[in-house]
């Protein structure tokens, strides 16, 4: 093999892996923070094209934030008055027409309660609680001995 062309192919090669790193990048930046990247991106390939009116649904969901998600959340747990699991508060949260975007919702929330373990604290077996609150019991009831 000519020498030019071995270089250019290593180069390639090269380009490749470290495109690699950006992709992963992104989609780790995009499940952690829910953020979207501007459409003048360099990374316009993975963007999804634009939906026809058709398409569309009917009712507009909004991209939750981090923030906002935890306040859904919060919201949800107050309502409820119980431990709530992760996949229970994702559809709670979808049906209040904020979006979460993540290929797994119920990591995705787990992370953000558990960055903000000043709000949430995960019960063992039962679900995401808000700190400093008393328990209640699994009827519902509050647990004035705890």
């Amino acid at each position: 093999m000519d020498e030019t062309l071995a270089k250019a192919l290593k180069k390639k090669e090269e380009l490749e892996n470290e495109l690699l790193q950006v992709q992963q990048f992104i989609d780790l930046y995009r499940a952690l923070f829910g953020e979207e990247i501007g459409e003048n991106s360099a990374n316009a390939s993975t963007t999804e094209p634009a939906k026809s009116p058709e398409e569309a649904p009917q009712k507009r969901r909004r991209r939750g934030k981090p923030t906002e998600i935890a306040d859904a959340a919060e919201r949800v747990i107050r309502s409820l008055n119980r431990p709530v699991q992760r996949g229970e508060l994702v559809s709670r949260i979808e049906q209040e027409g904020i979006e979460i975007h993540s290929d797994d919702k119920p990591r995705y929330i787990g992370t953000i309660l558990w960055r903000q373990s000043e709000r949430f604290v995960n019960v063992e077996g039962r679900g995401y609680w808000l700190t400093g609150v008393p328990l209640p019991d699994e009827d519902g009831q509050p647990n004035i001995f705890e």
